[in-house]
């Protein structure tokens, strides 16, 4: 028999992906996931998985995150943890540490905020002309009334 040495401390993986969102927006997306295996199920993980194990099934966990991006709150870590823990590995965290789009949905979204803006501004520029308005009348009411007393 040969003894195999498992490193049972928890380690970081990160996976990273491209990948189109349902309104066609390229999203880049970057998981960090912290495992672990579970100690007392080394032996099922060395003769199902080998030595390798965590290079073997985490990845395929992670990817399960990068293509179902569409609950990425609580629901994706126990999702993860309960699939990890199949293979007798606990993980630790799940963390999404880098997601950013495409630059058509940038450019879409910083559009989106300027005519948000401009709409702003007219209301502003509508509520202003209304208020020089009642200004105006009640400036010329005021002025009427006092060449009557005169």
């Amino acid at each position: 028999m040969k003894p195999y040495i498992f490193d049972i401390r928890t380690r970081p993986h990160t996976f990273s992906s491209v990948s189109g969102t349902k309104d066609l927006q390229m999203v880049n997306l970057t998981l960090q996931v912290l495992s672990r295996p579970e100690v007392n199920r080394l032996l099922d993980i060395f003769k199902t998985l080998g030595l390798e194990y965590d290079e073997n099934v985490l990845p395929s966990i992670g990817n399960e995150l990068l293509t179902e991006r569409s609950h990425v709150s609580a629901l994706v870590r126990e999702s993860l943890i309960r699939r990890a823990k199949d293979f007798n590995i606990f993980l630790d965290d799940v963390a999404i540490t880098h997601l950013s789009y495409g630059a058509e949905f940038s450019r879409a979204v910083e559009q989106k905020q300027v005519a948000q803006q401009e709409v702003e501004m007219s209301k502003f520029v509508v509520a202003k002309a209304e208020q020089e308005r009642r200004a105006a009348i009640i400036r010329a009411e005021g002025e009427s009334v006092c060449q009557a007393d005169f």
